[in-house]
């Protein structure tokens, strides 16, 4: 033996690759084979050339080191090691196949949830609307609303405790993306028999010596509301405050005062006790939704913000005349 040699094969024993190349296509062709007893006939099946699977064929052996098939002057025979490999290899093409069905689940956004939170305003109509819309289309999602303050939201969406925020987000914090939803406008909520429900629009001047029923300080409708009658001189009465839009209503309604409420309340609570008229000059508040940036952003996530983009709430504009039925 020459200097440096190893020593030779052992008879009788078969030298064998090391097992590394073989891949799902060649598992595919070999299950084929064997379940159609051809080369012919799996090429047909699988829209292969038959050069193409008797060559897969050949490396899969090769890389076994197995003969699976004995090859006669009647086709193909498998050996037993064929048969017992066929058995392990259907467990694997099976479990590809659920792994398949589980990436379209994926895709299709099953399994998904989607934690929201928003302000009350926005649930009253508009976003159980544009969700159940999402939902026919998506019904595998599951969505968590939470009711808070814009300034609450913006929190939650920072600190990665929500998946998306729809709010008036007045915050310029880094880690939270904004994309502009629609202008959440605000109309004046008045008594139905009140002198002023008279009118189709109402200008800052009509509302001198009003009793105001106003919305809680910090509010961005309320801010903007008293900084519009400021610049016109006009001076206001307000004894009463309260967080929600929907109560102020139910205050304006019982006589206790007129107030402004975003458009989509009104829409949600309009009723025959209470007429809303247009603000000139108008008082509009961005609205926008929210996601953090360093929050990875799944499928749904994605969805349901351009989703929410596409579905922007219709102008008050086009809302029934103040002479109409339900203006």
């Amino acid at each position: 033996m020459p200097a440096g040699a190893g020593p030779g094969p052992l008879p009788g024993l078969l030298l064998r690759p090391v097992p590394g190349a073989m891949n799902y296509r060649q598992i595919e062709i070999f299950a084929a084979i064997m379940e159609c007893a051809s080369i012919t006939e799996a090429a047909m099946r699988l829209h292969l050339s038959q050069p193409a699977v008797s060559k897969s064929l050949k490396a899969l052996e090769d890389e076994l080191g197995l003969r699976l098939f004995q090859r006669t002057t009647r086709g193909l025979h498998a050996t037993d090691e064929a048969r017992e490999f066929y058995a392990e290899a259907s467990r694997v093409l099976m479990g590809f196949g659920h792994l398949g069905a589980f990436a379209r689940t994926l895709r299709d956004l099953g399994h998904a949830r989607i934690v929201v939170s928003t302000m009350v305003a926005l649930s009253l109509k508009w976003l159980p609307e544009v969700t159940s819309e999402f939902v026919r289309l998506f019904p595998d999602v599951a969505f968590e609303f939470q009711f808070r303050s814009s300034t609450e939201t913006v929190r939650l969406v920072a600190q990665g405790e929500v998946d998306v925020g729809i709010a008036q987000a007045r915050s310029n914090d880094l880690s939270v993306q904004r994309q502009r939803v629609f202008d959440l406008s605000a109309v004046c909520a008045l008594p139905a028999g009140h002198p002023l429900a008279l009118r189709s629009s109402l200008h800052a001047r009509d509302l001198q010596g009003q009793k105001i029923i106003s919305l809680a300080e910090g509010d961005e409708f309320r801010r903007l509301f008293e900084a519009t009658l400021a610049a016109h001189g006009v001076g206001v009465r307000s004894r009463i405050e309260v967080a929600l839009g929907v109560m102020l209503c139910a205050l304006v309604e019982a006589g206790g005062g007129i107030g402004i409420v975003d458009v989509e309340t009104a829409r949600a609570v309009n009723g025959p006790g209470i007429a809303f008229r247009r603000l000139e000059p108008a008082v509009r508040v961005p609205i926008y939704a929210l996601r953090n940036v360093h929050k990875p952003q799944g499928l749904a996530v994605q969805r349901f913000i351009e989703h929410l983009l596409r579905r922007a709430p219709r102008p008050w504009s086009d809302d029934p005349a103040p002479d109409d039925p339900g203006g």
